[in-house]
């Protein structure tokens, strides 16, 4: 394995089928993150939908020094709202049973931000766009990965699973209602959470021995 991208997958939740919805700073690459732990499972292709030149393919290349790995994904740009929509419209056209991920980081920003657009039109488009997007990750049984820089969302109805990356020292924190980020990676060492050592060890008789700590404090030790 690449020890690099072993790291990064160790240290974020693993994606399910259907709809998940990650919230973060616009220029975040956590997303880069998850879709590199799934690659990492042998899960492609990938079709990346990207809004406005938001998502650094640097960071992709940052985060492996196996570039073959990112060979599965495919990436379309946009940068008007109309452009985004017909990008969309196209991977569902494209889709197929092989599909295994669609991405579409920050995928309402144009349609809040584009000038030529008018609210009422943007709201119908993004909602057609949505739509178009859901109906795959259905129709395909395809993970949909969709990323916004806001603090709410308009679409909850669609969404399975809410997820909020979280900047730390150590790096990018994954919150959500069914979270697996309990161990993270910081250069020599394993950054752990109570919660990992009582699934890993079970619940002590005795409580005589344990260190006075709260849920959700971190204990750090050095490989």
């Amino acid at each position: 394995m690449d020890r690099q991208l072993g790291d990064v997958a160790a240290s974020v939740p693993r994606l399910d089928a259907g709809v998940t919805l990650l919230y973060g700073d616009e220029r975040s690459t956590a997303h880069h993150k998850l879709v590199l732990a799934e690659l990492q499972a042998e899960r492609g292709p990938v079709s990346w939908i990207d809004a406005g030149d938001t998502a650094s393919t640097y960071a992709l290349y940052e985060c492996t020094t196996n570039q073959r790995l990112l060979e599965p994904i495919s990436i379309a740009r946009a940068w008007t709202a109309y452009q985004h929509h017909t990008l969309a419209q196209r991977t569902a056209d494209r889709a197929t049973a092989s599909t295994q991920l669609i991405v579409a980081p920050n995928v309402d920003l144009l349609y809040r931000d584009d000038d030529d657009v008018a609210t009422a039109d943007g709201t119908w488009l993004l909602d057609s766009t949505l739509d178009t997007l859901t109906s795959v990750a259905d129709r395909h049984d395809v993970t949909l990965l969709l990323t916004t820089s806001g603090t709410s969302f308009p679409r909850l109805d669609i969404i399975d699973r809410e997820l909020t990356a979280e900047a730390t020292s150590e790096g990018a924190v994954y919150r959500g209602a069914d979270p697996s980020g309990d161990l993270y990676r910081h250069h020599a060492c394993w950054q752990t959470t109570l919660p990992y050592w009582t699934e890993l060890l079970g619940t002590a008789r005795s409580e005589r021995w344990m260190p006075q700590l709260e849920m959700g404090d971190r204990a750090q030790v050095t490989l």
